[in-house]
């Protein structure tokens, strides 16, 4: 039976390969290298991963799966790696979430993932709302979890919701962790097992490490080597090492496990139960309403970015523009061209005039911009005489940058300097006086860098 499904994902691999034109990829973008990771945005492509499990992987989007419930005659989607190998490439959800992934199949192995190995990451990503059952397999049905069903690689910062069935190691995050490593991770799905063993709310069976995590979900099952985070530690070959790692003992009805610390619920809802874990960047809480949830999944303005990720996290701002690229989006932007002058004040909001903006206008200094400043000075601050003294050299110098004149231009605006200094403190205040100098100074620094 197990090669008959092998030979039949082959075949459908075959036939979904050939409808695509020569040299496009399945995928929305990339090429499947570290520097380039596959573009995953619908389901289709999250299932094509099978096509490529040494290669590197994104979500680019939330993804709906809730179609696989239709999926290979009600089988629902094929894990990760089934009837292949172990995934060995990394796959970073960036802070997005799959909802509604369906697996029922009468085999081991299920999950996203049937199998990860030991280079294997997998990040960021959250599952919503799964359904993934296994049983009626001759000798029970092993190795079941939301994410992975045996995990030997590095999980970080992801989640699971939902239900999870299955006979022999089964959680509601992985199945086996298998000398992998499990960081700052949780599962709110209920696990079920009939009449089998080494089944958890987060793991099911594990030798490995399993840090700042925790579990919530019911867990039903028989009596031996059962617990509320962890179903069997494996200590006969090695055991597992868990740290700050935390259950639910009310809605897991359970009171023991096999590595971790029970907690009640309203514990869980503290903060100060989890003293160790990074709450300025890594979890979040609503004191007293909620469990632990990660920074990532946090999108205030529900504008599709998570708040860690998004340039204006409290103002809907999907296309993140940021013109200054000050790593603030311009609708949150005091000052969008980031030359120091309030964009309230900035008569040129997206023009950086840093080190040439002598009347701190917000704009690049000009000689038409001279003109104008003389020309809006009033005669008790600026006598007619001088006024029209002053314009008639910047005249000359606009005159002379029309015919590219550089050298000539400079000398003029030399001489419109020397004016300014001779009256500076008698006919012309010394701040007006200090302003126009530095605003002529400015005019030829401009002139000498082109």
């Amino acid at each position: 039976m197990k090669k008959y499904k092998f030979l039949m994902f082959v075949v459908f691999s075959m036939v979904f390969a050939s409808i695509l034109p020569s040299g496009v990829s399945a995928f929305a973008g990339g090429n499947g290298s570290s520097e380039n990771p596959y573009q995953i945005i619908n389901c289709v492509q999250l299932q094509e991963t099978e096509s490529d499990i040494n290669a590197n992987y994104i979500l680019m989007n939330d993804i709906d799966c809730s179609d696989t419930i239709n999926w290979n005659s009600g089988a629902g989607f094929l894990p990760i790696g089934w009837g292949i190998g172990n995934f060995i490439g990394t796959f970073d959800g960036q802070g997005h979430k799959i909802t509604g992934l369906f697996i029922n199949r009468h085999t081991n192995g299920l999950g996203l993932f049937a199998g990860t190995g030991s280079y294997a990451i997998i990040e960021n990503v959250g599952l919503v709302d799964v359904n993934i059952t296994g049983s009626n397999n001759p000798g029970g049905s092993n190795y079941i979890g939301g994410l992975v069903g045996n995990n030997e690689g590095t999980i970080e910062k992801s989640y699971v919701t939902g239900s999870i069935s299955g006979d022999i190691r089964v959680g509601g995050l992985v199945g086996q962790n298998y000398h992998g490593a499990i960081t700052n991770s949780y599962s709110t799905a209920s696990v079920t097992s009939g009449t089998g063993y080494q089944v958890g709310g987060l793991i099911g069976a594990s030798v490995g490490t399993i840090t700042n995590s925790y579990s919530t979900g019911k867990v039903t099952a028989g009596s031996w080597q059962v617990g509320g985070l962890l179903g069997w530690d494996c200590s006969d070959i090695g055991g597992t090492i868990t740290t700050n790692s935390y259950w639910d003992i009310e809605t897991s009805s359970r009171t023991t496990s096999y590595g971790g610390i029970g907690t009640t619920t309203a514990e869980m809802m503290q903060q100060s139960t989890f003293e160790t874990w990074d709450f300025d960047n890594t979890w979040a809480i609503d004191e007293g309403a909620s469990y632990p949830y990660l920074r990532w999944i946090i999108d205030a303005d529900n504008d599709g970015i998570i708040d860690n990720a998004d340039n204006c996290p409290l103002i809907a701002n999907p296309g993140q523009e940021d013109s200054d690229g000050d790593g603030i989006g311009d609708v949150c932007d005091s000052d969008d061209d980031n030359d120091g002058v309030s964009d309230k004040n900035d008569y040129c909001p997206f023009e950086d005039a840093t080190g040439f903006d002598a009347n701190l206008d917000g704009c690049i200094d000009t000689a038409v911009g001279l003109r104008t400043i003389i020309e809006t000075l009033s005669d008790d601050v600026l006598s007619n005489k001088i006024k029209t003294s002053l314009i008639s050299k910047v005249n000359n110098v606009l005159k002379s940058l029309d015919k590219e004149k550089a050298k000539t231009a400079i000398n003029q605006l030399q001489a419109f300097i020397n004016e300014v200094n001779a009256q500076k403190g008698k006919k012309i205040s010394e701040e007006i006086a200090d302003m126009l100098i530095a605003y002529a100074n400015n005019i030829i620094a401009k002139i000498e860098a082109k």
